[in-house]
């Protein structure tokens, strides 16, 4: 005799897999930079060995990008970006603070300057490579992270709003999430995360919530389809969530909130996590 899954049974393995996963993420070396002042650089091939080209350092200007190649002992084999019209304007955006009497123009002819022969030696074409100390790293540059990533954690509801009679119910849903994380600005300190999420409800049955068909007050379990938007600065996260309950079959006509919306609001510190690897970018 073949076993059917009951619906509650499904959703609730389905939210392990989720909770699974929360604690799978992993945060790895970010691959991408932006320098945060001006530094002298050796440069190198791919592997790190001694070019002969003079002068043997270039400058690189603050926010200058570039992705790490490679590692050899006390230093990263690092590469720069192609260096666009935005990138010159950030640099004298920065250039400037740095020196509040530069002039726009000599900010600007600064950048250009630093920058246009740090991706590729402009005599022959040749890629250019450089050298950065490993424990320069954190002290000169800051992570680029990926402007997309995935998100995954889990949610604890305990209220929510129905919009239907417009009350508030303590119907605790606990849901395993995942979705995209959205850096606008490559930066970690604020992101945006789109979620989708299933998980397990508990529902009160009682005669108000039931027309008067439920006289004796009992407990039901409802599988929870939901979904959210979370922004995060810094540590601190508020979500907005809507969802939608479903008893099982036998119960569906007694509850009068079966299959509506919910709204709900959540506020912690770093509920939900994601791959914190930075994302690489051609040139």
């Amino acid at each position: 005799m073949n076993k059917v899954l009951h619906p509650i049974n499904a959703a609730s393995f389905v939210a392990c897999i989720f909770l699974s996963l929360c604690t799978t993420a992993n945060a790895q070396v970010h691959l991408s930079h932006v320098m945060l002042v001006d530094k002298s650089l050796e440069l190198c091939d791919g592997k790190g060995n001694t070019l002969n080209i003079r002068p043997t350092h270039r400058t690189a200007p603050a926010g200058a990008k570039f992705s790490i190649s490679d590692s050899i002992a006390d230093d990263y084999i690092i590469r720069f970006w192609n260096w666009t019209n935005k990138d010159e304007v950030a640099a004298q955006k920065m250039i400037r603070k740095a020196s509040d009497s530069l002039p726009p123009d000599d900010a600007l002819k600064r950048a250009q300057s630093l920058t246009n022969n740090l991706h590729t030696e402009l005599a022959t074409g040749a890629e250019l490579f450089f050298k950065l100390e490993k424990k320069a790293l954190s002290v000169c540059t800051e992570p680029l992270y990926a402007r997309f990533s995935p998100l995954v954690g889990a949610s604890v509801l305990p209220f929510k709003l129905r919009p239907q009679t417009g009350e508030f119910t303590k119907d605790i849903t606990l849901s395993g999430m995942g979705g995209v994380k959205i850096r606008p600005w490559r930066k970690n300190s604020f992101s945006i995360g789109a979620l989708l999420g299933v998980g397990i409800t508990s529902i009160s049955l009682d005669s108000l919530n039931t027309e008067g068909r439920v006289t004796q007050p009992s407990d039901r379990s409802a599988i929870t389809m939901s979904t959210g938007l979370v922004m995060q600065w810094e540590r601190l996260q508020v979500g907005l969530f809507m969802g939608w309950d479903h008893l099982n079959k036998s119960d569906r006509r007694l509850w009068t909130h079966q299959g509506c919306h919910w709204l709900a609001l959540g506020i912690g510190v770093s509920i939900f996590s994601e791959d914190k690897e930075a994302g690489r970018q051609k040139n």
